[in-house]
């Protein structure tokens, strides 16, 4: 950058160096033909063209009166040639920026004053000679006349003083005109500045979460770090431990973790609800849910549903197996219905100073559910994935649907399957739950595009509530929501990691039971 810089101020003192030069120049010359014709103007005028050949063999030594003509005719031709070359030099030149020795010298307001005194002396000095300006002017008839000493200099100065004062004028015109246009340009500037630090700071005012969403989401995060890091990891690590626990141990633990899963997905319902400045509780216009899809597989669904019913959703007629599976039990499932933030039980056990977590009930609106992943060979999602969830897992990207009606039309856009989009349509246009869904894929680790990859994704938060346009249906304010609330997501991931190992090892237990039992 510093070497472009470098070169490009070499290039703008090339530039003007050679503008000023030229214009020095054209200086040079012009003044050189104002001398010659000045001179041969009162030569002329004093020996006029009746002059005698003696008389101008005496003035002159010229050997012929032809001569002199010649002599003076090649001089009023070179002269008036310079005279237009100059001219058309100061032509092209004016087209050009103003040059350092235009701006210093011509322009500046010292030489009017200069030009003035000079002036003034040049018509001094013609009123002083004026009897003898009139006799070099109108010689008598067949008289050599007799000037003044002086006097081409006078007309040569006299000329030259003409030009300098019309010069000026331009030059100041010029001059004045591009300090005007850069007094414009730096306004201009200065007002695109100041305009783009307002859009900016609208732009961090639009995306500013309310004042006290900082200070919850603190606490949401050093909570829900307690729970993975803590909690959830030693009383899963203390049942590992132990190859005496039973099946009913295994689901105490299981019905225990749930507890911490809920607390941390009411902690996201509640974090959306303040960034969206909502009023929650019984009486609000709006209601905010959440729930935790599970990628679980056909074992772990056994495990994490037991002998109750689900429905699945989206599968697709045809002979294509999904990849994954995402579960929803309603026990993963919570509704924001009051406006307490608490997630900690107000005072500990008696005989601990631990603060237990509470225990949110599940919502009883939301039932059972498992939805389809597809992913082809390159882990890239096909065309198969349903917006939402299903997509969160394909791609390893936040999902966001201010609208569910308004982008269920825009389906056939992500050429699925027709059938697919009908039932798509059907079903969120009868969910009153879901208008405006958050998907928030989980995983452990996100820090590289090698993290990012569908077998890596344990599960998927979804945030959602009953109208349209969650985040007020601004993709800026939902990704600065799911960047904020990254760090919990990975705790709630880790959660999740060992409720899968307590699933599976409960699993394990069952087998061992029911072959012990036969």
């Amino acid at each position: 950058m510093e070497d472009i810089q470098d070169e490009s101020l070499f290039a703008a003192l090339k530039r003007d160096l050679v503008l000023s030069t030229s214009n020095f120049v054209m200086y040079v010359l012009l003044g050189l033909s104002f001398y010659l014709l000045s001179t041969k103007i009162g030569e002329y005028a004093t020996y006029g063209p009746t002059v005698k050949l003696a008389e101008f063999q005496t003035a002159y030594n010229y050997h012929s009166f032809s001569s002199f003509l010649n002599v003076n005719w090649l001089y009023f031709v070179l002269s008036i040639l310079l005279l237009i070359a100059s001219l058309i030099g100061f032509y092209f030149l004016s087209k050009r920026a103003v040059s350092v020795f235009d701006s210093r010298i011509i322009g500046n307001s010292v030489l009017i004053q200069i030009l003035t005194i000079s002036s003034l002396l040049i018509g001094i000095y013609t009123s002083v000679t004026s009897s003898s300006i009139l006799g070099w002017l109108a010689p008598i008839k067949d008289e050599i006349g007799v000037a003044k000493f002086g006097i081409e200099y006078c007309l040569f100065f006299f000329l030259c003083l003409l030009f300098l004062f019309v010069k000026h004028g331009l030059v100041s015109t010029k001059l004045k005109q591009k300090e005007l246009n850069d007094d414009i340009a730096r306004s201009d500037k200065l007002e695109k500045a100041q305009s783009e630090r307002v859009d900016k700071l609208q732009e961090f005012m639009r995306l500013m979460p309310p004042g006290d969403f900082a200070s919850k989401l603190s606490t949401y995060a050093d909570i829900l770090e307690d729970f993975s890091s803590e909690l959830v990891l030693e009383l899963t690590s203390n049942y590992v431990d132990n190859e005496n626990r039973t099946l009913e141990d295994w689901e105490q633990l299981i019905s225990l973790q749930k507890q911490y899963i809920r607390a941390s997905v009411i902690a996201f319902a509640r974090l959306a609800a303040n960034y969206d400045c909502a009023v929650v509780g019984p009486s609000s216009s709006v209601t905010y849910r959440a729930n935790l899809m599970i990628k679980a597989d056909d074992k772990e669904q056994k495990v994490l549903f037991g002998g109750e019913e689900y429905e699945k959703r989206f599968f697709l007629n045809i002979d294509a197996k999904p990849s994954y599976q995402l579960s929803l039990h309603k026990n993963y499932s919570v509704k924001v219905n009051n406006q307490d933030d608490s997630l900690l039980k107000a005072m500990p056990e008696e005989g601990s100073n631990i603060r237990k977590v509470k225990d949110f009930k599940h919502d009883e609106e939301v039932n059972n559910l498992v939805l389809p992943v597809y992913v082809d060979d390159t882990e890239k999602s096909t065309v198969y994935n349903m917006l939402g969830a299903p997509l969160a897992v394909a791609t390893c990207q936040p999902q966001f649907i201010p609208d569910t009606e308004k982008s269920t039309k825009h389906l056939n856009d992500a050429q699925l399957p027709k059938p697919l989009i009908e039932e798509a349509i059907k079903y969120f246009k009868q969910d009153y739950k879901g208008k405006s869904i958050v998907a928030l894929p989980l995983s452990t680790k996100r820090y590289t595009a090698e993290h990012l990859k569908p077998a890596n994704i344990n599960g998927v938060l979804n945030i959602y509530r009953d109208k349209a346009d969650l985040f007020s249906g601004d993709d800026d304010k939902f990704n600065n929501f799911f960047h904020l609330t990254s760090p919990l997501l990975v705790s709630l991931s880790r959660i999740v990691e060992y409720h899968l190992i307590a699933l599976a090892l409960k699993d394990e237990c069952g087998n061992i039971d029911t072959q012990v039992d036969s």
